[in-house]
């Protein structure tokens, strides 16, 4: 399996984990809800591109991106969690999935 599917597919399972996370603490059916459809995308993302399907890494170059301008604000604001772990994830999936696409 392919490091970039291995990426996603752990970047996924933390993500889901800080819905739950989100859920448990502050009883935030939004972060439950966000965190789940999120996660199962780049969980899909992975599994997708562990298969070689180029379509994998579109998906989660575009879920990552998306988490990127969700919690990029939200960290700049000074808001640490979760935005600086979901940040920082979040580029390094946009910058794996760019390096795959570009051939590398």
């Amino acid at each position: 399996m392919a490091a970039s599917a291995i990426y996603y597919m752990v970047f996924g399972a933390l993500t889901v984990a800080g819905g739950v996370l989100g859920w448990v603490r502050a009883r935030s059916a939004a972060s439950l809800v966000a965190g789940l459809a999120s996660g199962a995308l780049l969980i899909g993302a992975g599994w997708l591109a562990s298969g070689g399907k180029r379509a994998g890494d579109w998906i989660a170059a575009v879920g990552s991106a998306l988490l990127l301008v969700r919690f990029g604000p939200a960290w700049a604001r000074g808001k640490a969690m979760p935005g600086a772990p979901m940040t920082m994830m979040s580029v390094l999936g946009l910058v794996v999935a760019a390096w795959v696409l570009s051939g590398g």
